[in-house]
């Protein structure tokens, strides 16, 4: 009846109403759990490398602190290790690679801190259930000799040994 009269009826009604813009669709939890994700690495002030192991903010520290320096082939082999101890039920683990050591908490994939064989000046490792050589590691001997200052191969005494 009113359009007889000229007056279209929406003008009866009053505007549409506003509707807020719609976002994009992302899959269900992907926005809130990488939202979740960033804000728990914020605020444990660790790093997650891309083989999925974070650095403490100690392990960060030490890292710089002893000059170490990760490659990607060597984050692959320490998340492999790590890959490892897990499927022998470890918990906490000495991780050996070439030129450093890691000590890790295997259910968060955490490096919790890192040694250089100059670096770890007693020797003693505590708090670890379980062990890990990296192939193409120096052996255990090479990395003690490294930690002690002496020569353990058994080719020849070492300086101030008591054996005299």
């Amino acid at each position: 009846m009113l359009e007889k009269v000229g007056i279209p009826a929406a003008r009866i009604h009053g505007p549409a109403p506003v509707r807020p813009p719609s976002r994009p669709t992302e899959p269900a939890g992907t926005a809130e759990s990488g939202f979740q994700a960033e804000l728990e690495q914020a605020l444990s002030g660790s790093q997650v490398s891309p083989a999925g192991l974070k650095f403490s903010a100690h392990a960060q520290q030490r890292l710089a602190l002893r000059g170490i320096q990760l490659t990607e082939p060597q984050l692959a082999q320490l998340g492999r290790a790590v890959d490892q101890v897990a499927a022998k039920g470890g918990t906490e683990s000495l991780v050996l690679m070439q030129d450093a050591a890691f000590v890790v908490s295997v259910p968060n994939r955490t490096i919790i801190t890192a040694v250089t064989g100059a670096t770890a000046r007693e020797g003693v490792f505590t708090n670890i259930d379980s062990a890990v050589i990296v192939p193409g590691a120096r052996s255990i001997t090479s990395f003690a000799a490294g930690i002690t200052g002496l020569d353990l191969s058994g080719n020849e005494e070492a300086p101030g040994s008591l054996t005299d």
